[in-house]
């Protein structure tokens, strides 16, 4: 993998060549598993971070929009776990978790909305005006001791088109059993 610029994809790559480097040099088993955001029960910062915004009705749609949602429910990484410590078949390679069926964030923004029972957001922000908001937030949060509002990472999350193929892992047998719209009802019923 190329790095991307990115400090937290960037630590993740890098700590993936650690642990092949180690894995090949004491000639260990190895399968890496590699998650999208994970959300669900005990997620104490994607979904409330997305219901505190909701609540307050300062959400903005960044970009158009269109991108797709890159979750995977902790329920369906759990079962992945499972089922590739128990397949020979999954040793050394590396599989990509998502659910193929999310929607955009648009619409996944409107489950949420619509699960709290307020209003839908339909207001955009450019992408670049967003991640410039958000890195003055971090400056701000800096030196207020307070949590910023969003931060880069989170609009490169919501702004970006992301792909990450789930050939590999469907292959193995994975089929998520969580879909978006129920874990996220599931969620928010649980805030």
């Amino acid at each position: 993998m190329v790095p991307t610029g990115d400090p937290y994809g960037d630590t993740k790559i890098e700590a993936e060549r650690v642990v092949r480097r180690q894995a090949a040099a004491e000639e260990l088993d190895l399968t890496i598993i590699r998650p999208t955001v994970i959300y669900g029960p005990g997620d104490r910062l994607f979904l409330p971070k997305i219901v505190e915004n909701l609540r307050s009705g300062r959400v903005r749609i960044i970009g158009s929009g269109r991108n797709t949602v890159d979750l995977v429910h902790v329920a369906d990484v759990a079962a992945f776990v499972v089922m590739v410590i128990t397949d020979d078949r999954a040793i050394g390679r590396t599989y990509n978790l998502n659910n193929p069926d999310n929607p955009d964030w648009a619409t996944l923004l409107g489950l949420v909305a619509e699960a709290l029972d307020v209003e839908t957001p339909h207001r955009r922000l450019p992408y670049p005006v967003a991640l410039g908001i958000a890195g003055a937030m971090e400056v701000t949060a800096r030196l207020t001791g307070r949590a910023p509002r969003l931060t880069r990472y989170g609009v490169r999350v919501v702004g970006r088109q992301y792909h990450y193929p789930v050939t590999a892992a469907q292959e193995l047998g994975f089929v998520p059993s969580v879909t978006l719209r129920d874990g996220m009802r599931h969620c928010v019923e649980a805030l």
